[in-house]
């Protein structure tokens, strides 16, 4: 990949990228962290300098050029400075800052000089999605979503090349060269550079389990996953997939990663299906070219996708699906009688914190859904139930007989219950009134119903250490 640096003759601490678009700035000092062994020797983080810097920059925009099929011949508009500055801490924020100069939003990214992998992927996808929205816009920026900055991110980290983010040498080797004479070794030796990629745990030895491609690539090695989606299925195996809501307005501990990456495996996931979609690729650039047209990106995604969703009810109940099916190809092992019944009274129990007077320190309880059913204001029971239906269709794969069923069974009553608390808008756009109490009351008696069942099906199950 044609890639360079030019460096500035003001200072060797800037350099410029070959298009221009990329210009990067550092003082002098350097963090003491940078020169630590384990940092070092740790794959995840990356030692960043200004001309490195602006190579991988183009090479992390051409990535994503590819990804969102974007013309090679578009031009940039937005310049994007680079300014690193000594690394504080290993967990050192990223910042994206944007500002408008004369007809074009041009971007500041603050980065420290020893960063994540994942969060200098996180970083350059943003500040990348910004400058493509933002071309042509107003006065007003675009807002990315988080998912899909962090969805695209995920992708990047699987599809690039190793060598996308380049670090210093890490160490020289003495070099030997082979010549008429016979061998030669090199003065000052070879400088030796690991390029790590981190792909979400999967073993490149094991590149025919996992389905992983190995090849030459202008004299280096790189690799292709057959599968990129691997990750996915390891994270989301022992985490319930997040709903549209949640990847919505993530949390700080979800976004770095802290949630055991639920959030990422989630955001990847909802992205590649996005994509997956009839042409959802053009119109996944379309939301992005709308993206500045309004205050919320709620609406340029509905307005983007709308001959796929109407409503973010639409959304949620495509999602739904969507996990179900990823999940259901390849479910996992089956579980026991007894973790089936574990999982099933886990799944059908809402934890709730109660006061007996609003003085009192908060008591932690478990409610039934009938009860939040009949207590629970729509808009409030709403979510609970859609993350209850959703665990149940991802568990009711991998349950005993007969709880498989049982949770097939609550499935529909839940189902049932939710389409009625959310009819279809009538031919006038108008929403039919809500089912009265008489509603809520019928899906208690189903409820109350499959909850004996569950109880005579359970008491049948005999402990998993049991041996006859």
């Amino acid at each position: 990949m044609a890639a360079g640096a030019q460096f500035s003759t003001a200072e060797t601490s800037s350099a410029h990228s070959a298009s221009g678009q990329f210009i990067v700035t550092g003082g002098r000092a350097v963090s003491r962290l940078a020169g630590l062994p384990s940092v070092a020797a740790n794959a995840g983080l990356v030692r960043l300098e200004p001309a490195l810097l602006a190579i991988s920059a183009e090479r992390l925009k051409e990535s994503l050029r590819r990804q969102l099929g974007i013309s090679r011949s578009a031009g940039w508009s937005g310049k994007i400075f680079l300014d690193l500055h000594p690394a504080r801490s290993l967990n050192e924020d990223v910042t994206v800052i944007s500002t408008r100069l004369l007809n074009n939003w041009n971007y500041r990214v603050e980065l420290p000089d020893v960063v994540s992998r994942t969060r200098l992927l996180r970083a350059m996808t943003a500040v990348l999605l910004l400058e493509f929205a933002d071309r042509g816009a107003g006065a007003h920026p675009a807002e990315i979503p988080m998912w899909l900055t962090d969805g695209l991110s995920q992708q990047l980290s699987t599809a690039g090349l190793p060598g996308d983010v380049l670090s210093p040498p890490d160490e020289n080797v003495e070099a030997v060269a082979v010549t008429q004479s016979g061998l030669t070794i090199i003065p000052g030796g070879m400088a030796l550079t690991r390029l790590n990629r981190d792909h979400g745990g999967i073993n490149p030895l094991a590149g025919a389990r996992e389905g992983l491609h190995f090849w030459m690539h202008d004299g280096s090695y790189g690799y292709s996953a057959v599968n990129p989606l691997a990750d996915v299925r390891r994270v989301l195996e022992k985490f319930p997939a997040l709903t549209f809501e949640q990847l919505s307005w993530p949390h700080d501990a979800q976004v770095s990663g802290a949630d055991g990456g639920d959030y990422r495996a989630s955001a990847k996931l909802f992205v590649s299906s996005l994509l997956g979609l009839k042409d959802g690729l053009a119109q996944l650039r379309v939301m992005l070219q709308k993206l500045p047209q309004y205050y919320n990106w709620q609406a340029a995604f509905l307005g983007a996708f709308r001959e796929n969703f109407s409503t973010q009810l639409d959304v949620e109940k495509w999602w739904a699906l969507q996990v179900v099916d990823f999940s259901a190809r390849e479910a996992g092992p089956p579980w026991t009688s007894g973790a089936s019944r574990d999982r099933l009274d886990e799944i059908l129990s809402v934890p709730v914190e109660m006061r007996a007077t609003s003085n009192d320190l908060p008591s932690h309880a478990e409610i039934s859904l009938q009860a939040v059913i009949l207590n629970f204001d729509p808009d409030q029971q709403e979510p609970i139930l859609q993350a209850r239906l959703r665990d149940l269709e991802l568990a009711q794969f991998r349950m005993a007989a007969p709880l498989d069923a049982l949770a097939g069974a609550y499935c529909r009553a839940i189902g049932d219950h939710l389409d009625g608390e959310n009819p279809p808008p009538s031919r006038l756009g108008r929403r039919t009134p809500p089912p009265s109490r008489n509603g809520a009351d019928e899906t208690v008696k189903k409820l109350d119903a499959l909850d004996a069942q569950r109880r005579t099906a359970e008491d049948a199950i005999k402990p998993d250490n049991f041996r006859p």
